[in-house]
């Protein structure tokens, strides 16, 4: 209903009201009629005795008016039919109102005619039509007409519900495909009062609660078929949805009339209209996801069993890597400990200490097989072992016990339970030790099987593939330390005969040098004195062949001492910096004699331009290295063409860090495969079947000279074209400037002096006030020696030689008159030498005397001991005269005052 609003003359209002015959709410566009006929009634109100009421109501309604005649021909239409129909008012004034509006009869209901014939009696009917527009549009209306409204005029009142009923066809459509879907889903639907009564549901509920159809279910509440042990739960859930608006996921068993059961899971929700609450519940068959649960489940037991199986696994697995990284480590241990040198015995005992921590065994032993004709095993280290002392036997090598049978099998020996063991026997011992299991290697190398590694437990117990390799790497690092071991005490007993050896050859050679160079001092000694005298030419020639005999045998001894004493380390080197150009000038003035005799040219080429200022220097021992040099002058001359030339030069070697210099012949040159034998003792290459001079050990003594400097000597040769001798030595700086030495200033020159220039020197010096009276010591047993030592200081007249042949005379001699010198033999009578020093120099009488050490004994060890002792210094047989002189110089000098 709705109130008609008042109009302009303040008329009363009424009440506009539409009715239904079921219950439902108003459509939008019913409400929308009911304003537009308040609306109306207000107008009709308005205009209820006025022609302009009416014609106000007529022309500004949105409904369709028409008005017709008796003979149904349209007398008016308002603009709102007009619209509708498409036309103006002219097209549709005049014609059959039937045109427009088509009356469909219902079933059961009278034809068109007749209805129409129900208008012009009069009758008053309300429906529903079809306007046809002229424009061929359709329009569905409802009606409402009443014939005579005016005396022969009817009227048709229309309103367009096109609208309306396209959405109530969309809602009827809607309606069918919820309830289609409500039908055909698999999920149970139920509409249910407050108390749970069914009012409603689908197929699939009446399934699931076990009925035939929709009448056996409503009026009942579901409880009824919910199994007896969830009612509670159901109870309590269905309280808790009324309160709280839903329940979720409530899982109950619903059960049929054959006490079947079908597991549910329900999630309801509670709607209120007014004051009537419904409860709308889903239902959903979980039969198939109870058994996905219970299959997950039992794949999640199984595969918690498969985790913690594979767990342990990789425990033990792990546990293994560890135990193997421990093994690895020991192992590695004892091979640093091995090899660091640790005693032998140290070192077995090590081992089995870490074969019992390592494997947790109570016993371990390292047992040696030290006789291979002997059937018992002696014990050398053990852990856990009855207490037996190293060397003890302890065991057999009978086949029938576990260690004999070890010590023939090729493999290790592992038995996990002795009470079943079939392949041997086991020992009194243990059985008395309790041993239950236990693993044995052998210990082997190249020698042969030195013993076994042996290792027992307690209780029963698996050696698997790892054990067996620790074992096995064990006893391959006793193996190789013991065979170092021994492999060291044969290169020690080896070094010892070496030694003894070297010791008795060093002996003999001093032995034989003293042997040798004692006559030696006398032969060159008394030829030097005969050098002196006026000979006839046959006799110096004489004296000259001695004299060239003589020095080429000390030059052998010599030699052959020098390689002994570098090959025994026993060479002693003075290194100081050389100037090189100095040291090849006096080298070319001492070999040029010779080079003159052969006609052959010497030439010293030019300093190194690119050299440091000052010249080159080298870092060696002077004596030595005029050694090497004259040898190698020496050799280019001898072994050079009649005619030919030798080249000395010295500069920069071509890495920079040493000085080269060489020698360059024009001679023969040397084959290749004689190079190879070149600097081999003793080989002269064929020389030998010449007549040039030579011993074969100058080149050999040569290059170890100069390696024993830190040198290297090398040589580059063309057969035809000749040879280049080369030797580099390490760079030196050059040394500070020193003041001459001064020698023979009172000895030396007399026995160089002419007669007529020994007269000028004493007339020289006649005026000049004589030297004061000096005391020479010389203790020697020779006889030679002594009369060679005479003849030398014979002219002197300034200096009075005592002699001595033993060294307690000396002792007396030298505490009586108090020598400015002693000369002092090695080799006495009586005693030796080095006692005789000794004495000298405790005694406060002759503590500062000057003592020279003369021996032919070239061993330098020897001179080093004196040192140490006390001597001043060491004149080594055969003399040479101006080194005699020089020290003799040197000494007296010094105590001059």
């Amino acid at each position: 209903s709705r109130p008609i609003p008042a109009g302009r003359t303040g008329e009363a209002r009424g009440t506009v009201a539409f009715f239904f015959r079921e219950p439902r709410e108003p459509h939008p566009a019913e409400l929308e009629i009911l304003a537009l006929t308040a609306h109306l009634g207000a107008l009709a109100l308005e205009c209820s005795h006025s022609e302009d009421r009416f014609r106000a109501v007529f022309e500004h309604t949105r409904d369709l008016i028409f008005l017709f005649d008796d003979a149904r021909r349209v007398t008016d239409a308002n603009p709102s039919a007009c619209l509708l129909l498409g036309a103006g008012r002219a097209a549709v004034v005049g014609r059959p109102i039937d045109r427009f509006l088509k009356v469909t009869p219902r079933p059961g209901q009278p034809g068109r005619e007749e209805r129409w014939s129900q208008f012009i009696l009069g009758a008053r009917r309300e429906g529903e039509c079809v306007v046809h527009g002229v424009d061929g549009g359709r329009h569905q209306v409802s009606f409402r007409s009443e014939a005579n409204f005016l005396p022969g005029l009817h009227l048709c009142v229309a309103q367009d519900i096109t609208r309306r009923k396209l959405h109530e066809e969309a809602v009827r459509h809607a309606e069918q495909l919820y309830r289609t879907l409500v039908e055909t889903t698999h999920t149970g639907y139920l509409v249910a009062d407050e108390t749970g009564g069914v009012l409603d549901a689908n197929a699939e509920y009446i399934h699931l609660s076990g009925h035939d159809n929709l009448d056996a279910l409503r009026g009942r509440r579901q409880h009824e078929w919910v199994a007896p042990e969830d009612r509670e739960r159901f109870a309590i859930a269905l309280a808790i949805c009324r309160e709280a608006g839903h329940v979720r996921n409530l899982e109950v068993d619903f059960v049929d009339g054959h006490g079947g059961r079908t597991p549910v899971e329900i999630n309801a929700t509670s709607l209120r209209t007014g004051d009537t609450t419904r409860l709308l519940a889903l239902c959903r068959n979980i039969t198939g996801r109870q058994q996905t649960q219970q299959e997950l489940q039992a794949a999640h037991r199984l595969l918690e069993t498969r985790v913690e199986q594979r767990t342990a696994e990789l425990a033990l697995a792990n546990e293994q890597i560890r135990s193997r990284a421990r093994q690895q480590e020991s192992v590695a241990e004892l091979g640093r400990q091995a090899l660091a040198g640790l005693d032998i015995g140290a070192l077995l005992q090590q081992a089995t200490e870490t074969v019992a921590a390592i494997l947790g065994l109570e016993y371990a032993a390292v047992l040696e097989h030290a006789d291979p004709e002997s059937d018992r095993l002696l014990l050398r280290a053990s852990v856990g072992w009855p207490p037996c002392a190293p060397g003890t036997a302890v065991s057999t090598t009978d086949p029938r016990m576990v260690s004999g049978y070890a010590l023939r099998a090729e493999v290790p020996v592992a038995f996990e339970d002795l009470a079943r063991e079939a392949r041997f026997e086991p020992t009194p011992g243990m059985r008395e030790a309790g041993v239950v299991s236990g693993i044995t290697v052998t210990i082997r190398n190249e020698a042969g099987v030195y013993g076994l590694l042996a290792a027992r437990c307690k209780r029963a117990r698996a050696y698997p593939p790892d054990d067996v390799h620790f074992m096995e790497a064990i006893a391959n690092v006793l193996a190789a330390a013991i065979e170092r071991k021994r492999a060291e005490e044969t290169i020690r007993l080896a070094q010892m005969g070496a030694v003894q050896a070297n010791n008795a050859k060093i002996d003999f050679l001093s032995r034989m040098s003293h042997e040798l160079r004692t006559p030696l001092n006398a032969i060159l000694g008394f030829s030097q004195l005969l050098e002196i005298e006026r000979l006839s030419g046959g006799q110096r020639e004489s004296v000259e062949q001695i004299t060239r005999a003589g020095r080429h045998l000390l030059e052998l001894v010599n030699e052959v001492l020098d390689i002994s004493r570098i090959d025994s380390g026993n060479m002693t080197l003075v290194p100081e910096p050389l100037a090189v150009e100095e040291l090849l000038r006096e080298a070319v003035d001492l070999i040029r004699p010779l080079a003159d005799m052969r006609r052959i040219k010497i030439a010293l080429e030019s300093a190194d331009p690119a050299g440091p200022e000052g010249g080159h220097h080298v870092l060696a021992d002077r004596q030595r290295l005029r050694q090497v040099l004259l040898n190698l002058l020496s050799n280019a001359v001898k072994y050079n063409r009649e005619g030919g030339r030798v080249t000395l030069h010295g500069g920069s070697a071509p890495d920079g860090k040493h000085v080269r210099v060489a020698v360059t012949d024009t001679g023969t040159g040397i084959s290749p495969e004689n190079l190879r034998l070149l600097f081999t003792p003793f080989e002269r290459l064929g020389a030998e079947n010449t007549s040039i001079e030579g011993s074969g050990m100058g080149l050999a003594l040569s290059k170890k000279l100069v390696e024993t400097q830190g040198g290297e000597l090398g040589v580059h040769s063309t057969v035809g074209v000749g040879s280049t001798f080369w030797v580099d030595l390490p760079v030196a700086a050059a040394p500070a400037d020193e003041p001459p030495l001064f020698f023979e200033e009172m000895i030396g020159r007399a026995f160089f002096e002419t007669e007529e220039e020994q007269a000028a020197a004493a007339a020289e010096t006649a005026s000049a006030p004589p030297p004061a009276p000096r005391t020479v010591l010389h203790i020697e047993d020779n006889e030679p020696n002594q009369r060679l030592v005479e003849m030398l200081l014979a002219r002197r007249p300034s200096l009075r030689l005592l002699t001595a042949t033993r060294g307690a005379q000396g002792l007396e001699l030298a505490r009586k008159h108090h020598p400015d010198l002693i000369l002092l033999d090695i080799h006495l009578p009586d005693t030796n030498g080095e006692v005789v020093l000794q004495t000298l120099r405790t005694d406060a009488g002759t503590r500062d005397t000057p003592v020279v050490m003369v021996s032919a004994d070239a061993a330098a060890v020897r001179k080093n001991q004196f040192d140490d002792i006390g001597a001043n210094d060491y004149l080594l047989k055969p003399f040479n005269v101006t080194q005699f002189l020089k020290i003799l110089d040197e000494h007296l000098l010094k105590n001059v005052v």
